[in-house]
């Protein structure tokens, strides 16, 4: 690489670092510190719990509203409770976006090309699902970041640090419906039974150790979870389980149950081969497609995946997948914004549109891999 070059590729990667970082001041600002299901699902159970009231009990603080996240995820950010709304809201955007900012750099690795860097940032937080989960307020990177922690230390023999990581995602069951197998299933691998039995008593020990505020604050709230998750109101959903059916009828059942009978076989074949780390990034971003409980801003779990591959490719046409595939994919998203009411469920498209284009990215990087051999 010549200086000159150098110093253009300087140039665009901060100028896209530039860009990136305005995209951001813009979502804090439009924010106006109120993040609606943050506000909803752990600022309002937190705050109700630190005064020693039902967590659950959120319609005191706001009129028909509801909590729906599992109560772990409120144990254990219960000091943001004691803070006002405002403050708290704003802590947590800024922390979602650290959180964004660690997993681009668990995939750029120690030295990445500066402009992969740039485009990595850029495509991170420009993405339509991160861009929906900053504004809510949404639990989903935090989710996505102690699952990759809880590969990383199961793949190090730490049973209780994955079992830690393992019982704060429990605030989003539904999102656990593979990487809960293969954890499991990298357990068994590396230490059998023994591993298994491990996994699951410190996972066990930490759901205990973060509901006993819960207990202590309010006994009784067991039941108004229970009210709470009744109450939950039904919405048209991104997932193949729910349109699938209203399109096709009962054979849409059909197809959306063999996806995810795919998906556990392709989920064991790939944690039995890969890594712990590296299969956790694959489940993560097989499950949005599979899942019969999904939003569009759940989608960040395709993000590790992507990265990943962005960073690791070498082959120009494989690149040239990623960055097209995500164009496409981000144009797309425009424009089914600017022409529909915006629908959550118009946007089922966009998980599978770019898990093909990691799947295209990887073809094309293993043929180039076989032709240089």
């Amino acid at each position: 690489m010549t200086v000159r070059s150098g110093h253009k590729q300087r140039l665009v990667f901060w100028g896209l670092i530039a860009v990136g970082l305005l995209v951001v001041s813009w979502l804090v600002r439009t924010n106006q510190r109120v993040l609606w299901d943050f506000r909803n699902n752990l600022w309002a159970p937190a705050h109700l719990l630190w005064q020693g009231n039902s967590p659950y009990q959120i319609q005191s603080l706001f009129p028909n509203s509801n909590a729906v996240w599992f109560p772990p995820v409120i144990s254990f950010f219960l000091l943001l409770g004691a803070l006002p709304k405002a403050p708290a809201s704003m802590l947590w955007m800024v922390s979602n976006v650290l959180v964004l900012f660690v997993l681009i750099g668990l995939a750029a690795g120690k030295r990445p090309l500066p402009l992969r860097l740039a485009f990595a940032l850029l495509a991170s937080f420009l993405f339509f699902p991160t861009v929906t989960h900053l504004r809510l307020g949404q639990f989903s990177l935090m989710m996505t970041l102690c699952l990759l922690l809880a590969a990383h230390f199961l793949q190090a023999g730490s049973a209780a640090g994955a079992g830690l990581n393992l019982a704060l995602v429990l605030a989003k069951p539904q999102l656990l419906i593979l990487v809960l197998p293969g954890l499991f299933q990298g357990a068994w691998q590396r230490a059998g039974w023994r591993g298994v039995w491990r996994l699951a008593l410190w996972s066990g020990a930490f759901v205990l150790l973060l509901l006993l505020p819960l207990f202590v604050r309010y006994p009784g709230w067991l039941p108004d979870f229970r009210l709470a998750l009744h109450h939950n109101p039904s919405w048209l959903q991104p997932s193949l389980w729910q349109l699938l059916p209203r399109w096709w009828g009962w054979p849409g059942w059909l197809v959306a149950g063999l996806a995810l009978l795919l998906a556990l076989v392709a989920n064991v074949l790939i944690w039995r081969r890969l890594p712990l780390t590296e299969a956790m990034a694959w489940s993560l971003a097989l499950t949005p497609l599979v899942t019969p409980y999904v939003w569009s801003w759940d989608f960040v779990l395709l993000l590790p995946l992507f990265l990943q591959s962005l960073f690791r490719v070498r082959s120009k046409p494989a690149l040239l997948a990623l960055v097209v595939g995500y164009g496409l994919g981000w144009g797309t998203a425009v424009a089914v914004a600017l022409t529909t009411d915006g629908s959550n469920h118009l946007y089922w498209w966009l998980s599978w549109q770019i898990a093909a284009t990691i799947v295209v990215a990887h073809l094309l990087e293993q043929r180039n891999r076989k032709f240089h051999e």
